[in-house]
């Protein structure tokens, strides 16, 4: 199974009670290390036997990139290569290794090779449009989804990564369209379930939204992302008890996601609760420099009175990010605030030349 690719199936690692008590019982990792360890010996003596074979190389790619191991896995995929040019799946291998190491350029042009040679290779279809996805080329992406359907109309992930790109580009219909299929076909897949939650949520259908995250988590329980989300699902049914205990329990299983501290930051100032809003706001701006952290800093602190360090946050916003007309309209709020009308003036006429739509002229 592909690693971008979600799991459609559910492994159940626990182990009888008579295997826990049994004196030589493993642990998971040590039977997964004993199993990598035995394959690879395996491999390694064919290769003494035959090194010219591509396909005991291609073999051992496939298991070094299993492991992590990326650099081995790609000299073997290039000797497998080298020892057959026409081996679509050594070119889509090593695309798939290219990826995954964000190397799309390379990426495209392996799976295009390995699609000259077989053009019905479903998974270098896949692969291909989750590269030109990732290149901004949607177009090209969608058309390869649907290459891949055209093969098999029931290939899940297809129409997953069909229905998610046609989401981002706000294909609404058809996105769900494709979502839905999916999910009909395989109700346990997480990631669909949770690309569809956040379609309804956008279109802010919250129940049906709560009704996918539900199901989702049912399927991982773990997923700090789904629980961020249906944590603000909550905070918008005005639960927000339910909202600060997922909230809470997300950032026990992601620390470092900013972005989860800034919605509990948004709930505890609904509720009052300055303090740690306060709190929580300057470490998502600690884990996540970025403009729009900064931005969404200076606009609670602009709230609190703290015009000074809000309009610190407002600059850096504009620094790091000069092209985004919200950072520079609120910059310009600030500014009337404070009755700077001249800086006012200048960034909201700033703000409309970046977004006369949002933001027409005066």
């Amino acid at each position: 199974m592909i690693r971008w690719l979600t799991s459609t199936k559910r492994h159940d690692e626990e182990r009888s009670a008579d295997e826990l008590g049994s004196e030589d019982s493993e642990s998971e990792d040590t039977k997964k290390k004993v199993t990598f360890l035995q394959v690879m010996e395996m491999l390694n003596e064919r290769m003494r036997k035959t090194p010219n074979d591509a396909e005991v190389h291609l073999a051992r790619g496939e298991l070094f990139m299993m492991a992590g191991r990326s650099a081995d896995a790609l000299k073997d995929f290039n000797q497998a290569i080298a020892i057959d040019p026409k081996n679509a799946s050594a070119y889509y291998h090593r695309a798939l290794l290219q990826y995954r190491r964000v190397q799309p350029e390379q990426a495209l042009a392996d799976v295009q090779q390995a699609l000259s040679i077989r053009p019905q290779y479903q998974e270098a279809l896949l692969l291909s449009g989750l590269v030109r996805a990732s290149l901004q080329q949607s177009d090209l992406a969608l058309a390869d989804f649907s290459a891949c359907l055209a093969i098999d109309p029931n290939n899940v992930a297809a129409l997953h990564y069909r229905g998610r790109l046609h989401c981002q580009l706000e294909h609404v219909e058809e996105g769900l369209q494709d979502l839905n299929r999916s999910i009909q076909l395989d109700g346990a897949m997480f990631a669909a379930m949770f690309d569809r939650a956040m379609l309804h949520f956008q279109q802010k259908r919250y129940d049906e939204a709560l009704e996918d995250l539900n199901r989702a988590l049912r399927l991982n329980p773990e997923s700090a992302e789904a629980l961020n989300i249906r944590g603000l699902v909550h905070f918008n049914n005005r639960s927000d008890l339910e909202a600060l205990m997922d909230f809470n329990l997300a950032i026990t299983l992601s620390p470092g996601n900013a972005s989860i501290y800034r919605h509990r930051a948004t709930l505890y100032h609904a509720l009052k609760r300055e303090e740690d809003a306060i709190k929580d706001i300057h470490k998502s701006v600690e884990l996540e420099p970025t403009d729009e952290s900064y931005n969404h800093r200076g606009r609670y602190l602009a709230r609190l009175m703290q015009y000074d360090q809000a309009m610190e946050d407002f600059n850096k916003a504009v620094e790091l990010n000069p092209n985004e007309a919200f950072h520079c309209f609120c910059r310009s709020s600030l500014h009337n605030v404070l009755g700077n009308e001249e800086q006012a003036t200048e960034d909201y006429n700033r703000a409309s030349a970046l977004d006369p739509e949002s933001y027409p002229p005066r």
